[in-house]
C-alpha cells in the first residue's frame, strides 16, 4: 500500500500546477496602452471578453 501513497500523491502535485488558458473573445496583441491619468504609455497585450477588458499584459501568455 505505500506504492500507492506514493502514486497518488504524485499525480495530485503533478496536476496541482495545472493552468488554464484564457479565452478571448478579441485579442490585441503589441497594441499601445494608454493612461492618461497615470500617465502610462506602453506596448501591451489586451484580451477582450464580452466587450469587456479582461486581461492587459506585456507577454504573449
Amino acid at each position: 500500500m505505500p506504492s500507492r501513497k506514493i502514486l497518488l500523491a504524485t499525480l495530485a502535485l503533478c496536476f496541482s500546477g495545472t493552468v488554464y488558458a484564457e479565452t478571448y473573445d478579441v485579442v490585441i496583441s503589441d497594441g499601445r496602452v494608454m493612461d492618461p491619468e497615470t500617465n502610462f504609455d506602453e506596448v501591451r497585450n489586451v484580451g477582450i471578453r464580452d466587450g469587456r477588458i479582461i486581461a492587459i499584459t506585456d507577454t504573449a501568455n
